[in-house]
């Protein structure tokens, strides 16, 4: 006879993307999952992840942060806008200012990424550290967003041109 205390326990909802179904004996199990691929492994699928990362990372960031219910994608967009446009006013008006709001801009769009990473990390029970995630995307941001973007789409089996919707996903 099987008591209630032994039976498994489903510890996360089977999504479409995910790649196992996660279950565990008892309430404390915690699994540990590895990325899709590597950090580097960004140009074995140029198409959207890489090109979308490099060229449009604030919109990268907005449809990933959507997706999982982070932050609205207009919200991001928008303040990786005004703060594109401030560079350019303040480098034409006060070029010595500009090289600050610039610092700024990068610092903002590591911590948007990084954030993003141990997020995702986390909810999709991925095996890190916090160190590891901000050292990746300090030093790899837009390596790491097609990452996150390969981790959470399944571009191998969906992808039918450069999705810009508000999380990323090809319309219905």
């Amino acid at each position: 006879m099987i008591s209630n205390d032994t039976k498994p326990v489903v510890m996360v909802q089977p999504q479409g993307d995910m790649n196992a179904v996660l279950l565990a004996e008892g309430p404390s199990y915690t699994p540990e999952l590895s990325w899709k691929d590597g950090v580097f492994d960004c140009v074995s699928q140029c198409a959207p992840s890489c090109c979308m990362s490099f060229w449009c990372p604030c919109v990268m960031i907005g449809q990933m942060s959507q997706k999982l219910g982070m932050q609205k994608c207009q919200t991001v967009v928008l303040i990786y806008a005004l703060g594109a446009t401030l560079i350019i006013i303040l480098s034409a008006v006060a070029p010595a200012r500009a090289s600050w709001i610039n610092f700024f801009f990068a610092l903002a769009l590591f911590i948007m990424t990084c954030t993003l990473r141990v997020e995702i990390r986390k909810r999709y029970f991925i095996k890190g550290t916090t160190l590891n995630d901000c050292c990746c995307s300090y030093w790899c941001t837009f390596c790491v967003l097609a990452q996150l973007a390969r981790q959470i789409y399944d571009y191998k089996s969906t992808w039918d041109g450069c999705p810009f919707s508000e999380t990323g996903e090809n319309a219905v």
